[in-house]
């Protein structure tokens, strides 16, 4: 059965525009991970990926301008006939009550700025998207295991199912002209000599499990598909030869040609791009920053691939080495651990792999980078100046005397050779808590860790608790009332006084929070969140010890931290928020990638906050209601504009507040009057935002910086000092 809604242009639907109270900071302009890349010409890009983020360029790349995730979205490919007309197909995840999901088709006519939803596909996927003019285009996908194809002769306003003979899932189309094109997917090919109208089963039985196809002009096309299978035409597709290929595990993602011989290609969970010179013959990897997952062409040496966690990387000598993007800003190593620690609203630090350590001292407008001995975790600073960490999966105990620019291993539990260190707390210089999981051959037992300093790391109360199910602390708190909280993985929460040597148990009312947070001040009270990936998720507190919890929500959160009477939870479809130590909470609604499910959260003195997740992701929040002086506010009432340091060495900021959600256009020219960098175009949501002005590749002088919002209009000058 199949079930396709479609929406005419008098009744469409805009996307859903939830606000978005969490900034990129790093990567830049954001860290979704991005899908497709195309280029309509040699200036003008876009590419689009999760929770529908679509990034615009239209200096050839220099700097991309996102819009934020306005729905929960997956687009995984789109094209545009021109500057301005757009489709985007993919995923939709924002409807829980569907078994499956389903597939949504948008277009746009202002070049990305806002999008009408066109068609929608129940209990299935629309794969790919093409259209020969403005007018005339073709979806395909999925639809309950069958293949589906639609087609538009109005731009979209109505789209028909076109009957076809496959019954197998499509996965991509492709017109070499607007008479002749293919489809390809899990079974035979389809193809079309008419331009549509009939589509016929191809009688090549190679053209059976493809998943992208492409011409370079009328004779030369390729088609690739997993388990290595790459075919080539060169007489406009009346017969396919199947190329040899060194490795039989390569699963072609997308296949871009620049002439019958150069090309190149990426593949599924492959961190290469493969270039070509001889026509897809043979193929050599070229290294990459991470896993790409589409390729496009600017002109014949500017060639553009994206992929994980926003990665935008470009080659300017036809593919043969690789960089990221001058406009994207990643301090990257994609699969790993990161933990932050806010100090107040301008000074933080980030951990990573490999011994990275990251410092703002300007609230995350920039980020230094350090090394230290190992990979830290449950990175806590105390000061300026001194802090403390574990080595994550390890058995050392480091500490920082000089604000994080060394750090050095103050015990090692050496004796115990498999004791695993996951998390640590401290209170000051000489109070502090590490945990993690332990497991003795010898005595045939494992259970939860626990080690309590008094003096500063000199001496160790070390405590195990047996337990053959659990086998590690995920999280632990010493709050500065000299009680310890902890959380296992199976939801015992343990908690322990002034002498360290009873620990008292008491266990959730929802068994198996893990992977969960926790947080707690003073005695009694503790915060403990689940995002449900082992267990229940929610989010939990208690006054009594453990005695009994209360459950403020029943929706998944990764993460928890207070500050004061400020606290924050993080989840992927909201944001709760409170200014008086939980007993009141605000809801922010929002869509969130799900990877963010490994979050670590830090909150300031004044109740900003900023999380950071595997993959180096930063991102700030600056609640829309705060107030120094405790009145709070709702939205600015007018527009402002700021640009710092003013003067500036290479880089300034140009902070700006606006009334309400409105499209914003920030750019920058010379003392002529010259146009030289564009910072924004793109509509942001009400509240305070900031764009960077990177002045590296300009000369040295007097520019200014204009914004434009509507018919609010402001021009300041800037001073670029080198």
């Amino acid at each position: 059965m199949k079930i396709v809604y479609f929406l005419c242009s008098l009744c469409a639907l805009c996307i859903t525009a939830y606000a978005q109270y969490w900034e990129w900071q790093n990567p830049l302009p954001q860290g979704y991970s991005l899908y497709d890349i195309q280029f309509v010409n040699s200036s003008v890009g876009y590419a689009v990926g999760v929770c529908g983020t679509v990034i615009k360029t239209t200096d050839g790349g220099n700097t991309w301008f996102g819009r934020d995730c306005p729905t929960s979205l997956r687009l995984e490919r789109f094209f545009f006939i021109n500057e301005t007309h757009g489709w985007a197909c993919g995923c939709d995840w924002s409807i829980p009550e569907q078994a499956w999901i389903f597939g949504t088709l948008f277009h746009t006519s202002d070049g990305g700025d806002t999008w009408i939803q066109q068609a929608e596909l129940l209990s299935g996927t629309f794969e790919d998207v093409t259209f020969t003019d403005t007018l005339n285009g073709w979806i395909v996908g999925e639809n309950y295991g069958d293949g589906i194809m639609l087609h538009t002769s109005n731009g979209g306003s109505v789209w028909n199912i076109v009957t076809t003979d496959s019954l197998m899932p499509l996965r991509g189309i492709y017109f070499r002209d607007p008479l002749r094109g293919w489809a390809v997917g899990t079974g035979r090919a389809l193809k079309t000599f008419d331009g549509g109208i009939v589509w016929s089963l191809s009688q090549d039985t190679s053209l059976i499990g493809l998943n992208y196809i492409t011409f370079i002009d009328s004779l030369y096309g390729w088609a690739g598909g997993c388990h290595s299978k790459l075919l080539k035409t060169t007489d406009g597709g009346e017969t396919w030869t199947r190329i040899s290929l060194d490795s039989s595990n390569l699963c072609f993602q997308e296949i871009t040609f620049v002439d019958r011989w150069t090309g190149f290609a990426v593949f599924a969970s492959n961190p290469n791009i493969y270039v070509t010179h001889d026509g897809g013959n043979t193929w050599m990897p070229r290294t990459a920053a991470a896993n790409m997952s589409g390729i496009a062409i600017a002109n014949e040496n500017n060639w553009w691939a994206v992929g994980y966690y926003g990665m935008i990387t470009h080659s300017q000598n036809a593919g043969e080495s690789w960089a990221l993007s001058s406009g994207i800003h990643y301090y990257v190593d994609i699969w790993s651990r990161w933990d932050i620690s806010v100090l107040d609203s301008q000074k933080s630090w980030i951990s990573g792999p490999a011994g990275i350590v990251l410092e703002t001292t300007n609230g995350g407008r920039s980020w230094d980078s350090t090394t230290a001995p190992a990979s830290l975790h449950s990175l806590q600073m105390l000061d300026e100046n001194n802090g403390w960490a574990v080595e994550y999966g390890g058995r050392n105990v480091l500490r920082t005397t000089d604000g994080g620019q060394t750090w050095s291993i103050v015990h090692s539990f050496s004796d115990y050779s498999n004791i695993d260190l996951y998390c640590a707390s401290f209170v000051d210089i000489q109070r502090g808590v590490v945990a993690g999981g332990y497991w003795n051959s010898i005595w045939d037992e494992g259970g939860d860790f626990y080690a309590v300093t008094l003096n500063g790391g000199e001496r160790w109360n070390e405590q195990y608790e047996p337990d053959f199910v659990s086998y590690g602390v995920v999280d632990v708190e010493f709050t500065d009332s000299n009680y310890v909280w902890s959380l296992n993985v199976i939801g015992d929460v343990y908690w322990s006084n002034n002498d360290f040597t009873n620990w008292y148990w008491n266990h959730l009312p929802e068994s198996w929070p893990w992977p969960g947070d926790i947080t707690a001040q003073g005695t009694s009270t503790c915060w403990i969140v689940g995002e449900g990936n082992a267990g229940p998720a929610g989010f939990w507190v208690t006054h009594d010890r453990g005695l009994t919890w209360s459950t403020i929500s029943n929706d998944a959160f990764f993460s928890v931290a207070f500050t004061g009477n400020y606290g924050i939870a993080l989840g992927s479809t909201k944001t709760l928020y409170t200014t008086d130590c939980g007993i009141t909470w605000i809801e922010y609604r929002q869509n969130l990638d799900l990877d963010f499910r490994d979050s670590h959260l830090g909150v300031a003195s004044n109740g900003e906050a900023w999380y950071t997740e595997h993959g180096g992701n930063i991102r700030h929040f600056r609640p829309p209601i705060h107030s120094s002086t405790g009145v709070y506010t709702a939205f600015p009432s007018s527009f402002s504009f700021t640009v710092y340091p003013n003067p500036a060495n290479p880089a300034a900021t140009i902070s700006f507040e606006i009334p309400d959600t409105r499209r914003t256009i920030i750019r920058v020219f010379d003392l002529t009057g010259r146009l030289v960098q564009t910072l924004a175009d793109r509509r942001f949501d009400t509240g305070l935002h900031d764009v960077r002005f990177d002045g590296s590749g300009l000369p040295s002088g007097i520019y200014f910086v204009r914004m434009e919002a509507g018919s609010f209009a402001k021009t300041q000058k800037i001073v670029l000092l080198k």
